[in-house]
């Protein structure tokens, strides 16, 4: 769960609940047609063309569906402030209100537990850059076999600043198995 402008959201949700929070797609309007099946990511913006946001849409159905219809189960955002400091910082948090983009990685460990995968390496401008990701099964489940969905929590670190934040919920034939 994550909140923007202290709105509460969650994945999977539908397109037009993303759209509410003001950002829109240049591709796409909320009133375009979407073929069954189709899935892909888009990018989204505010007004101002600041803040980037991406989300993957799906129409799992077996007919054509409007966009606003479609399934939202990945969401994407970044901390703009990382490369400019005079950009608005946005009114981010998720886990509950626990983390937000001011959490240290000390903050996001004792929250979400231990990574099950980090990479490290640095940028061409100097920025030290960890990647860290968790991956949370339902509880009901005793074996993979048995699990429906898997949500994963994505952070990005530049030189131990909260760069972008990506959450997914998804079943694991859709994202281990393609």
């Amino acid at each position: 769960m994550f909140s923007y402008n202290d709105q509460f959201y969650r994945v999977p949700t539908n397109y037009w609940k993303i759209s509410q929070m003001g950002f829109v797609s240049e591709d796409y309007t909320e009133e375009d047609s979407i073929s069954s099946g189709y899935e892909e990511i888009l990018e989204l913006y505010d007004e101002d063309r600041c803040i980037r946001v991406e989300v993957r849409i799906k129409n799992n159905t077996d007919h054509e569906i409007l966009l606003k219809e479609c399934t939202v189960d990945y969401f994407y955002i970044e901390n703009t402030t990382v490369y400019d400091e005079s950009t608005i910082f946005l009114d981010f948090t998720f886990c509950n209100k626990k983390l937000s983009f001011e959490s240290s990685y000390e903050d996001v460990e004792a929250y979400l537990g231990t990574p099950y995968w980090h990479y490290r390496d640095y940028s061409e401008e100097g920025y030290e850059v960890d990647l860290y990701q968790w991956m949370y099964y339902p509880e009901k489940a005793t074996v993979l076999e048995e699990q429906e969905d898997i949500e994963f929590v994505e952070i990005r670190f530049l030189s131990g600043v909260i760069e972008s934040v990506s959450i997914e919920k998804r079943a694991y034939e859709e994202k281990y198995i393609e």
